[in-house]
């Protein structure tokens, strides 16, 4: 008997993709998530134009990685993070 279940060597991440937003408009998950959040206090983002200084480079993927912790840090900190 092994003691670990056999991994795939191939994943197609776009199948599971689909399947995970599939799943998420069935249970309305999004919506349920709004409105769970709607009466927290707001935290208001204002994000600039993508590449305001050229074509993009491996720079803005750092800067695009930074603010997505960062409010994924306000939103697990209770706060009702607003995109504009």
């Amino acid at each position: 008997m092994a003691l670990f279940k056999e991994v795939k060597t191939f994943v197609h991440l776009p199948k599971i993709e689909e399947n995970i937003l599939k799943f998420w408009e069935k249970e309305k998950v999004f919506h349920k998530l709004r409105e769970d959040r709607k009466d927290l206090k707001k935290y208001i983002f204002l994000e600039g134009p993508p590449t305001a200084n050229g074509l993009p480079h491996v720079g803005h993927v750092l800067t695009r990685c930074l603010k997505d912790l960062y409010l994924r840090y306000k939103t697990m900190n209770g706060l009702y993070v607003c995109f504009h």
